[in-house]
């Protein structure tokens, strides 16, 4: 099948942390459909790595564990607010995805 460079979107997600041990690479690529959202690419990953990567990240459907910060073309992304778009304007170029899980911080 031929792939069609108008209706995709390249994705690079770099791995920090816990997660790129998690994962057990520090960075991967991929190609969504042109209009994906956060919630789209956490989709994609958890189908490539597994439950134990939902797990890790996301506390329940929908919602970033609190430990993990997602930052998109250079903007870190609320964790509330899956829907918001991969897409950074060029759609030639990748949109850039860090994903971090931060270990837990005791209170003081």
């Amino acid at each position: 099948m031929a792939e069609h460079t108008n209706e995709t979107l390249p994705v690079e997600i770099r791995f920090y942390g816990m997660t790129r041990d998690l994962v057990g690479e520090s960075h991967v690529e991929m190609r969504l459909p042109q209009d994906s959202t956060v919630a789209d690419l956490l989709h994609a990953l958890a189908e490539k790595y597994g439950e134990r990567f939902s797990q890790r990240v996301m506390d329940s459907p929908g919602r970033l564990s609190r430990f993990v910060e997602l930052i998109v073309n250079g903007r870190q992304v609320d964790r509330n607010a899956l829907d918001t778009p991969l897409a950074g304007g060029d759609p030639r170029r990748a949109a850039v995805v860090n994903v971090l899980v931060l270990p837990p911080s005791a209170g003081g």
